[in-house]
């Protein structure tokens, strides 16, 4: 290929902003950034990709000369004068034709702004003759950083430039300008001081909570957790309770036990944070208007003071007379365990379905007569609901519960078990001693002979003698009373399919 040919694929390649043949022409085929001028414009390569707007073949002319070390003072680099047309620089072009991706570009590349055409003119002349208003937006600020700069350590200077570079190269692969860059930047500084200031806001009111707390709370236990930010709150031997135990929104464990069971917990709802003596003496000028205590903390939770402990991984409130859980316990969405054994529960709400990550459940010692909202919870490994009121789970899909390990409900008033038991494979343990079974579904035959280890009966009037034996005195009682079950769920598919083919039969007789 002769010169003019390679001169013709050289500027074929800027104006297709190919980057390899560009790179190609200027390392091996005898081109720069300033020679040869266009055969058709008369331009200079790096005046020919601004007029084209060529961003990756102008980078990459640039890229060469920063190579060949261009001397500004001879005006052989980026500056470099185009004596067809009144010794315009690239820069000059680009202000002109409003393209602030190239002015951009330039000036970090080192574009002057103080260099003049032949008729004196700079590159902000030509944009406020065109009337580019961005562009003297962009020249006015690029002159005012370049001031600032001046009194700034060379290192720092060389990291500013470098840093320019690398945004230049993201706005390029993006497709759009540095200017776009830099302000998604500074919207993103903006967002995390934001969210820093609304961080140390957060810490400042969490702080005067603690402090509050530590000043006003009843028990010890409430001030200790408050004074030394701890995240678990014990208390035992409940006599009266303590209202700053809902402002403690950063606990994960709360746990409070009325082991006290020979003096049931009695107060009024303006002394709950009175001294014994003050209660004595208002109970007995109000006589029965003495308020139950659990009915004054039924009440505070269900007005939301459960609600504001939304960091909660463990609750227990045991023996506290609770007559109902608020509804705000959807909420608690981090809750895992949960445990309201020994209370006056007579319904769960709807929104313990809600509590997606609960894995321990137990309601023991209640008056519950369904657990129709907990057949949701699909991440069991634990539930008790020893002493309630249940007669069957006929409402309770418990084929959800698919990691569930142990169950124990007994004590209840159970006629059956649903067959949907068969289903539960993680199960390890079951009791269901002290109901009033006669069976037990045929289905449980289906569970994990390997994992399935115990099965607590005692208490039912069962049937099938055969399942006691087993269980007294089987070598291997689970393995062989699943066995035995599984056996009797194909004896009665047997049976159902001669039932449907003697009831065809008639049914063909009766036709005839």
């Amino acid at each position: 290929m002769g010169t003019s040919g390679k001169r013709d694929q050289f500027f074929k390649g800027i104006l297709d902003d190919n980057v390899k043949s560009v790179q190609w022409s200027v390392t091996h085929g005898g081109f720069s950034a300033t020679h040869p001028f266009s055969p058709d414009e008369q331009l200079p390569p790096i005046h020919y990709a601004v007029q084209f707007g060529k961003l990756r073949a102008l980078r990459t002319l640039l890229d060469s000369l920063d190579r060949t070390q261009q001397d500004s003072q001879t005006q052989t680099g980026v500056d470099f004068p185009d004596i067809h047309h009144h010794n315009r620089t690239a820069l000059m072009l680009a202000a002109a034709g409003n393209w602030s991706d190239g002015v951009e570009l330039l000036l970090s590349r080192g574009a002057s702004l103080e260099v003049t055409d032949e008729k004196q003119r700079t590159a902000r002349d030509y944009a406020k003759i065109k009337n580019r208003k961005q562009i003297l937006v962009v020249l006015d600020k690029w002159k005012e950083e370049q001031e600032k700069r001046k009194n700034m350590p060379v290192e720092i200077v060389d990291d500013v430039q470098r840093k320019m570079m690398k945004m230049e190269m993201i706005a390029e692969d993006r497709g759009v300008s540095v200017e776009e860059i830099l302000k998604e930047k500074k919207e993103l500084e903006m967002s995390e001081k934001k969210r820093i200031d609304e961080s140390n806001k957060e810490d400042e009111r969490l702080e005067n909570v603690r402090m509050d707390v530590g000043k006003n709370a009843v028990w010890n236990e409430t001030r200790n957790c408050a004074e030394n930010a701890l995240c678990d709150l014990s208390k035992r031997d409940v006599m009266q309770w303590d209202h700053d135990v809902w402002k403690c929104e950063w606990l994960h464990t709360l746990t409070v036990v009325n082991d006290l069971k020979s003096q049931p917990l009695r107060t009024t709802p303006l002394t709950l944070d009175t001294s014994a003596e003050d209660n004595e003496e208002q109970e007995s000028e109000q006589g029965s208007g003495a308020v139950e205590h659990s009915q004054i903390l039924s009440e505070e939770m269900m007005n939301g003071g459960l609600g504001r402990l939304v960091q909660l991984r463990e609750l227990t409130l045991r023996g506290l007379g609770l007559n109902g859980l608020p509804s705000v316990i959807s909420s608690v969405q981090q809750l895992r365990v949960l445990d309201l054994c020994d209370n006056e529960l007579q319904v769960l709400p709807e929104e313990v379905s809600s509590l997606i990550h609960l894995e321990s459940l137990n309601v023991s010692g209640n008056q519950l007569k369904s657990l129709r909202c907990v057949g949701e919870c699909e991440q069991l490994v634990s539930l008790k609901a020893d002493r309630n009121q249940l007669k069957d789970l006929n409402d309770t899909n418990v084929t959800n519960w698919k990691r569930l390990a142990t169950l124990s409900l007994k004590e209840n008033l159970l006629e059956e078990l649903p067959s949907g038991f068969g289903d539960l494979h993680a199960l390890v343990e079951l009791n269901v001693s002290g109901n009033r079974l006669v069976s037990l579904p045929a289905e449980l035959g289906d569970l994990n002979a390997k994992r399935f280890l115990r099965l607590e009966l005692d208490g039912n009037p069962i049937k099938d003698k055969k399942v006691f034996r087993i269980l007294d005195k089987g070598a291997k009682p689970m393995k062989e009373l699943l066995a035995h079950l599984k056996k009797q769920q194909k004896s009665n598919t047997s049976g159902n399919r001669k039932q449907k083919s003697k009831k065809n039969e008639v049914q063909e007789s009766d036709s005839d």
